[in-house]
C-alpha cells in the first residue's frame, strides 16, 4: 500500500512552454500522490504570441520530461460559462481514477496544486472536496521553485534571445524550441507579436487605457454559421465572425449589419437581416483578456434567417479574405483556426436559437 497521502495530485497550466517551475510542481505532485494529472489549459486554441504551441506539443513537452505513467496529462479548452470548464477538469480527474482502479469518487483523495497569486488564480477555490496546497508557501524547503514568468520567456523567444531561456526550461523544451524557432509558425507569431506591440504603443498616448467596442454577428440559417476569414493581423488567415469596431455616430445594431454587408457581402436585404436579429438574446462578451489588443468589449446579435431551399450567397470583401457557410458540427471542430474566443462565442450563441 502507498505511504502517499493522496491517489491523485492536480496541477493546471497553460505551459506556454513547460519551464522549470512546472517541472518543480509536477516532482512535488509525484511526492504527495500515486500519480500526477496536467492540466493543460486553453486547448484547442489557434496559435498567438500568448498561446504559441498546440495542445499537442505542450503535452509532447510533458511526456518529454515526464515519460513515466505515473504522470497523466490532459487538455481542457476554455469555455463560456466558467462552470463547463470545471466539469471538463472534474470529468479529467474521474477518468483518471477510473483508470488507477479508483471509482469511488467521494471517498478518492484528491489534492490541486497551485499559487493563489491573484484574480487569475480564482479557479483554485472551485474544487471545495479537493485539498488546496499552495505552492507559493514550498511544500518542502529544499524545493525551493524559482519564480519564472511564462510571458518572460515568450517575449525573449520571439525576440530570438535563447540565452535568456536556456536556463529556465528543461533541456527537452529547449531542444523542442530550437526546433520551432525555424517553422513558418515561428515566423507567423513573430509578426502577430510585433503588430500588438505596435498596437499598444499607438495607445500609449491616451491618457486612459482605451477599452474598445465591438460587434460581432452570429449568422445562422439551415445549421449553419456564417465566417470571414481575415485578411490581416491579427489572426491573419483565422476564420471568424463578421464583425469590427463600431464607429462613433452609430448605434451598436447598426454597426454589426454594416460589418455584415461589408465583410461578407450577404445577399439578403438590411430589413430582413434587421428583422431576423434575436434581439432578446444580444450578448455581451467582456472576458478581461479576451482579446490580445487589450480590453475589448463585443457585443454578438443571433441573426437567424428563414430557411431557404439554398444558403444566400455571399463573398469575402473589405477585411475578409473569404466569406463562408459552415455546418455547426464543423464549427465545434475548428477551435485552432477561429479567431480569438469567436468559437466561445458561437458556443453560448446558438443554443439561444431555441428560445
Amino acid at each position: 500500500m502507498s505511504e502517499r497521502k493522496y491517489e491523485l495530485a492536480v496541477f493546471i497550466g497553460r505551459m506556454q512552454p513547460l519551464h522549470n517551475g512546472h517541472v518543480q510542481n509536477i516532482k512535488n505532485a509525484l511526492e504527495i500522490a500515486d500519480n500526477a494529472l496536467v492540466i493543460v489549459g486553453s486547448a484547442n486554441q489557434p496559435r498567438t504570441p500568448k498561446n504559441p504551441f498546440t495542445v499537442v506539443e505542450r503535452t509532447r513537452m510533458i511526456k518529454s520530461v515526464f515519460p513515466e505513467n505515473r504522470v497523466h496529462v490532459e487538455g481542457v479548452e476554455d469555455y463560456y460559462p466558467d462552470a463547463l470548464w470545471l466539469k471538463n477538469v472534474q470529468t479529467a480527474v474521474h477518468k483518471n481514477l477510473i483508470s488507477s482502479g479508483i471509482d469511488d469518487f467521494a471517498e478518492a483523495k484528491i489534492a490541486i496544486l497551485g499559487h493563489d497569486k491573484d484574480h487569475t488564480s480564482f479557479y483554485l477555490n472551485e474544487f471545495p472536496t479537493w485539498d488546496f496546497i499552495d505552492i507559493g508557501h514550498r511544500l518542502r524547503q529544499e524545493d525551493f521553485i524559482q519564480i519564472i514568468d511564462a510571458t518572460d520567456i515568450r517575449n525573449a523567444y520571439f525576440d530570438g534571445n535563447f540565452d535568456h531561456i536556456v536556463s529556465q526550461v528543461p533541456d527537452e523544451v529547449y531542444s523542442f524550441l530550437q526546433n520551432f524557432y525555424t517553422s513558418p509558425e515561428y515566423n507567423a507569431l513573430v509578426k502577430e507579436q510585433a503588430y500588438f506591440i505596435r498596437y499598444k504603443q499607438e495607445w500609449d498616448v491616451a491618457p486612459y487605457t482605451p477599452t474598445f467596442v465591438t460587434t460581432d454577428a452570429v449568422v445562422v440559417q439551415s445549421g449553419h454559421v456564417l465566417l470571414v476569414k481575415r485578411r490581416t493581423q491579427p489572426g491573419k488567415g483565422l476564420w471568424a465572425l463578421p464583425g469590427g469596431f463600431v464607429n462613433q455616430n452609430e448605434r451598436l445594431e447598426e454597426g454589426v449589419i454594416r460589418e455584415l454587408r461589408e465583410e461578407t457581402r450577404l445577399k439578403v436585404p438590411v430589413p430582413v437581416i434587421r428583422g431576423s436579429i434575436k434581439r432578446k438574446h444580444t450578448t455581451v462578451f467582456d472576458a478581461p483578456n479576451r482579446s490580445l489588443r487589450g480590453r475589448t468589449i463585443t457585443n454578438a446579435f443571433l441573426i437567424d434567417l428563414e430557411p431557404q431551399p439554398k444558403l444566400p450567397k455571399v463573398r469575402g470583401a473589405d477585411d475578409a479574405e473569404e466569406a463562408r457557410w459552415f455546418p455547426l458540427n464543423v464549427v465545434d471542430a475548428m477551435g485552432s483556426i477561429l479567431f480569438e474566443d469567436h468559437k466561445l462565442i458561437i458556443q453560448t450563441m446558438i443554443p439561444k436559437l431555441e428560445d
